[in-house]
């Protein structure tokens, strides 16, 4: 069996980096470390993906504002259903 390394090693596949965010700064940790994501017909940096997320957090911009990509979509949601269900 092949030993698995520990801890700091994180998944190479953005969905699986952007489902292992319990929290909105693990989550912006997460994009800045990706770089970006790639869309259909644009790539989004990992600025333009944070401002995103942010202003859909604070309820500016609805959610459906960020791009539907490698489940970031809906870890907004859930993170913000998250916020909701702690007030």
């Amino acid at each position: 069996m092949p030993h698995e390394q520990s801890g700091r090693e994180s998944p190479e596949n953005p969905a699986e980096q952007i489902a292992q965010a319990d929290d909105w700064i693990s989550l912006k940790a997460i994009l800045e470390s990706l770089g970006g994501l790639q869309g259909e017909t644009k790539f989004y940096t990992a600025n333009e993906l944070r401002d995103l997320v942010t202003l859909a957090r604070v309820g500016e911009k609805q959610v459906r504002s960020i791009p539907d990509i490698a489940g970031l979509r809906a870890k907004v949601e859930q993170l913000i259903a998250k916020d909701k269900e702690s007030k």
